[in-house]
C-alpha cells in the first residue's frame, strides 16, 4: 500500500494518473457532474469474506447501480456493477452509502476472482470513459521514493487519562493496517513517538482518527532528539548495594537501621572507537580466573545487565553513554538484582569521576528544488550549520543538493522547504552517525533542551 498517496486531495488526480502511467483521453474536469473516476489504492476484506476497495473518489460521483470498470497499471480492465459502496464507520466499522463524491473514500466491492492490487493501485472510472497509456513520469516516482520520514511526539498535556486512553487504542488500531506508521515509546525521554511517510500521511491519520473513531485532534509536538555521550578519558568505581534496614517505631517516630550490603561491583570504563557502542570485558572473571571478588553462577547476568542499565542514563541529563569499554575488576553477589543493582551504581560514579562529551546525532540531507530557487535552499541549509557536499542537475529543470546536517537544525524544516519552494521542493534524510558538540553548544543543549544545568566540573 502506498499509504503515503492515500490522503492526496481530489484535486491532485491528475498526479495520480501520470505516476501510473494511465490518461483519460478526454478532460478531467475535478467536478460533480464529470464522469466517475476514483483511485484505488489498497484491499481490505469486508463483511463474510467479500473484497473491497479502498478507493478515494478523484472526479464526478457515484450512484446506486452505476456501471464501472476498474483499470490496472498493467491493463486488466474488469468490469464491475455495485448495488452499493460502503464508508469507514466507528472503530474500523464498515457501513453503507448509496452515493460518492468529491473527494470521498469509499469502499467498493469487487469480484472474488479478480487480480491482486498493484503496488500503484488501479483506477476505477465510468465504464464509458476511454483511457491510454502513457509513459510514468521519472520526477514524480524518484520523489515518492525520496519522501521525507516525519517524526512527532505525542503532547498529551491537557488530556485526561481517558482521552489519552482512547487516542492510543485508535493509533493501535489504525497501525493494524497502515504499514507507513510507526508508534514506538521513548523510554529514556518518556515519550510517545509517531514515525509518518510525510505531511500527507499525517491528515491520513488525522481523517481516519475522526471519521472512524471520532477522535477530531491527534495532538503532535517537536520530539527530543537523541543525544548521546561518552568519555575523553578513563573513570573507575565502585557501587554496592544493600538491602533494606528494619523499620521500628519508638516513641511515635520511625526508625530505619541500615542494610545489610549483599552485593559490590568495581569497574573502569575506557573511551572507545565513534561507532563501536558498548564493549563489556570479561564480566564474570572467565579470562582471569585471579581477579578478586566472586559472583555465583546464577548471579551472572545481573552484571551485564546492571552495567547496560547504569550507561543507558549515566550522561549528563541522563542521556546514555556509548563508545566505551568496561572492564569489571571485581564484583561480589550471590542475587541477580542485587550484582545489577551494584554495577549500575558503579558505571554511573565511574562515569562521574571522568570528563564526558556530548554526541549529537547528524544526517544526510538531499534535498530538490525548481533551480531558480536553489541559492535560497542552500544558503538555508548554511544557516543550519550544515555541510554543503555539493548541487548538480535533476530532473525537469531541477537541482538536488546534498549536505551533513546536525538532526537538531531540522525540526521545522518541512514547513521552511515548502514555505522556500511554493511547495515544489521535497527532501530525504538518512543517519549519519554522531558528531561530538563543542562545550558551548553542549552548554545550550543541556540549559534549554535538556533543561539541566551544565556540570562544568567535567570537562
Amino acid at each position: 500500500q502506498e499509504v503515503l498517496h492515500s490522503f492526496l486531495p481530489a484535486n491532485d488526480g491528475a498526479q495520480i494518473l501520470q505516476e501510473m502511467g494511465i490518461s483519460p483521453v478526454s478532460e478531467i474536469g475535478f467536478s460533480p457532474r464529470s464522469a466517475f473516476l476514483g483511485w484505488a489504492f489498497a484491499e481490505r476484506p469486508g463483511r463474510e469474506g467479500e473484497r473491497l476497495l479502498e478507493v478515494r473518489v478523484l472526479d464526478g460521483t457515484w450512484q446506486q447501480g452505476q456501471a464501472l470498470k476498474v483499470i490496472s497499471t498493467d491493463g486488466e480492465t474488469v468490469k464491475i456493477a455495485p448495488s452499493r459502496v460502503f464508508s469507514h464507520g466507528l472503530r474500523g466499522s464498515i457501513l453503507s452509502a448509496l452515493s460518492a463524491g468529491h473527494g470521498d473514500l469509499v469502499l467498493v466491492p469487487i469480484p472474488a476472482d479478480m487480480g491482486p492490487l498493484g503496488a500503484k493501485g488501479a483506477l476505477v472510472a465510468d465504464k464509458e470513459w476511454a483511457f491510454e497509456r502513457v509513459a510514468p513520469s521519472k520526477k514524480n516516482s524518484e520523489q515518492d521514493a525520496k519522501r521525507d520520514h516525519c517524526v512527532y511526539a505525542l503532547d498529551f498535556e491537557g488530556m485526561s487519562a481517558k482521552a489519552r486512553v482512547d487516542l492510543l487504542e485508535s493509533l493501535r488500531e489504525i497501525l493494524k493496517e497502515d504499514d507507513g506508521l510507526r508508534l514506538e515509546e521513548n523510554t529514556r525521554t518518556g515519550e510517545t513517538r509517531l514515525h509518518f511517510m510525510g505531511d500527507l500521511h499525517i491528515e491520513l491519520v488525522r481523517e481516519r482518527l475522526a471519521q472512524e473513531f471520532k477522535i477530531l485532534k491527534l495532538p503532535l509536538c517537536a520530539a527530543q532528539v537523541d543525544y548521546q555521550a561518552t568519555l575523553r578519558r578513563p573513570g573507575k568505581a565502585m557501587g554496592t548495594h544493600a538491602t533494606n534496614g528494619k523499620v521500628r517505631m519508638r516513641k511515635g517516630i520511625i526508625h530505619q537501621s541500615n542494610g545489610k550490603q549483599d552485593a559490590w561491583a568495581k569497574v573502569e570504563i575506557s573511551p572507545s572507537h565513534r561507532g563501536t557502542g558498548i564493549s563489556i570485558e570479561d564480566p564474570v572473571g572467565e579470562v582471569d580466573p585471579t581477579r578478586g571478588g566472586k559472583v555465583a553462577p546464577g548471579a551472572s547476568p545481573g552484571l551485564e545487565r546492571g552495567i547496560l542499565q547504569g550507561l543507558s542514563s549515566a550522561g549528563p541529563a541522563g542521556i546514555p553513554i556509548t563508545d566505551v569499554v568496561v572492564q569489571v575488576l571485581e564484583a561480589e553477589a550471590k542475587d541477580q538484582e542485587a550484582v545489577a543493582a551494584a554495577a549500575a551504581n558503579a558505571v554511573k560514579k565511574a562515569v562521574d569521576s571522568t570528563a564526558f562529551m556530548m554526541l549529537e546525532p547528524m544526517v544526510h540531507v538531499e534535498v530538490d528544488a525548481p533551480k531558480e530557487m536553489m541559492e535560497s535552499v542552500v544558503e538555508d541549509l548554511e544557516h543550519r550549520h550544515a555541510e554543503v557536499w555539493g548541487v548538480r542537475p535533476s530532473e525537469e529543470g531541477t537541482e538536488a543538493v546534498e549536505a551533513e546536517v546536525p538532526l537538531r537544525e531540522l525540526k521545522n524544516y518541512p514547513g521552511q522547504l515548502k514555505k522556500m519552494t511554493r511547495g515544489e521542493g521535497f527532501f530525504s534524510y538518512q543517519a549519519q552517525g554522531y558528531r561530538e558538540v563543542s562545550l558551548q553548544l553542549e552548554r545550550q543543549i543541556l540549559e534549554k533542551e535538556l533543561c539541566a544545568a551544565t556540570p562544568a566540573q567535567n570537562h
